[in-house]
């Protein structure tokens, strides 16, 4: 189902047939996102906003967690498939290690946040802050970078190939001489 507010738009007033409202992509052949995700992530967004407030109001200062060892342990290997993965894509120079990098980065900003969060005043703490600046927020950056690195590098092989590809085109165009007047082409005689 398409947009309401799109739906006066067709593929020709798009260049080269792409998508209307992705000029930027003009080889796509779909939108990039249904209509309705931007709304809903939005919705989401702006929900969780009195949520948050309303735990900060309610979360007791201090719990004992009965599984707390649990959640970190599972957490790590969870962390260590993850960078795994993206070291795995990274090193066959594979487009798809683009999803696992933003993963990567994700999980850990969540270790560096959280054990900050929980670990406890003194040494501890700040065994957990010189390990986030020194090792987890430098990663996270880097696999950011990864990440971003693919987008570009395939945007720019996409532009590449366009650009060469319209060439080639009109080269072979400008070589195939053209018919007199009243005459039809091989390939119009063909069809």
């Amino acid at each position: 189902m398409t947009n309401p507010t799109e739906a006066h738009q067709t593929r020709d007033s798009v260049p080269d047939g792409g998508v209307p409202g992705h000029e930027e992509y003009p080889l796509l052949r779909e939108k990039l996102a249904p209509w309705w995700a931007g709304p809903l992530f939005l919705f989401l967004a702006i929900a969780l906003v009195p949520w948050s407030v309303y735990l900060a109001a309610t979360l007791p200062a201090h719990t004992v967690a009965s599984h707390y060892r649990t959640a970190w342990v599972g957490f790590d290997i969870l962390l260590a498939a993850a960078l795994a993965r993206t070291a795995w894509l990274a090193l066959k120079g594979k487009r798809e290690m683009e999803f696992p990098a933003v993963v990567t980065a994700t999980l850990l900003l969540v270790d560096a946040w959280f054990d900050i969060m929980t670990s406890k005043s003194g040494a501890s703490q700040m065994e957990a802050i010189f390990l986030a600046f020194a090792v987890e927020l430098p990663t996270a950056f880097l696999a950011l970078y990864l990440s971003r690195r693919v987008d570009r590098v395939v945007h720019g092989g996409l532009q590449h190939l366009v650009i060469h590809g319209n060439h080639a085109r009109s080269r072979r165009r400008a070589a195939q001489p053209s018919a007199p007047v009243g005459t039809c082409t091989e390939d119009e005689a063909t069809a």
